[in-house]
């Protein structure tokens, strides 16, 4: 299996990674640059002040680094898989947005492209206090409206699936139990499409446990702020 995987989010936050028997290309992503990270006083008004959304430079960070996997890559996305968390799921709509533009002019899109996107609890980041820092108290209350967040998607490219993970962790989730529900979901997403190469966008913890647990050559975690997306990496 192969894998791939703020100040500038994307830096060091690739891991990539393939199976030889079948092809199948994998690259872990974290989300882009937070809004709360360039504007401190966002969380005194947010509703959600765990969950924010990207910065107008994280959207368009993540809409060029589509272009650069869809022009550069050797293996195609097929599918994308992203944590239910708006900056994730930002970062993976203007990916998608990217992937399926024609000639590269944002206001076309390829209605013959076959990129499916799925949101999946289990990519989610690691739930405790120190993650989410506001959210309400034992984590109660901390949802999501798939319906919404799906909509953010271009039109055809969503395609609901069973999850592996159908809940949130429970709260107070140790690092230790975060990075086992990480390489258990991806080791899960591989094997439920072992022909089709995905692009999972989640948090650091997650891009992290991608580099520690299934790269051989742990060196080549990706400094994903450069202009050019992770070269290929030799079989584990």
């Amino acid at each position: 299996m192969k894998k791939e995987s703020h100040h500038q989010r994307f830096d060091k936050d690739f891991s990539s990674f393939h199976s030889s028997k079948q092809e199948q290309h994998i690259t872990v992503m974290r989300h882009g640059d937070r809004l709360d990270c360039e504007d401190p006083l966002w969380k005194s008004t947010a509703e959600r002040p765990w969950d924010p959304p990207l910065s107008d430079t994280g959207k368009a960070r993540a809409f060029a680094m589509g272009k650069q996997f869809k022009d550069n890559l050797s293996a195609p996305i097929h599918r994308v898989i992203v944590s239910p968390f708006l900056r994730c799921v930002q970062t993976a709509s203007q990916i998608v947005s990217a992937l399926c533009t024609v000639d590269k002019n944002a206001n076309y899109m390829d209605v013959d492209n076959e990129v499916k996107v799925t949101i999946e609890y289990g990519l989610c980041e690691v739930f405790n206090r120190r993650n989410l820092a506001g959210a309400p108290e034992h984590g109660k209350n901390i949802g999501f409206n798939v319906s919404e967040l799906e909509a953010m998607f271009p039109d055809g490219t969503v395609e609901t699936m069973e999850p592996i993970c159908n809940q949130l962790p429970d709260w107070h989730e140790r690092p230790e139990s975060a990075k086992l529900r990480y390489a258990t979901v991806i080791r899960s997403l591989a094997k439920r499409f072992p022909y089709e190469n995905l692009l999972l966008v989640t948090h650091k913890m997650g891009v992290k446990t991608a580099v520690s647990s299934f790269r051989k050559d742990k060196r080549n975690h990706h400094d994903s702020s450069s202009t050019t997306p992770p070269k290929e990496n030799k079989p584990i």
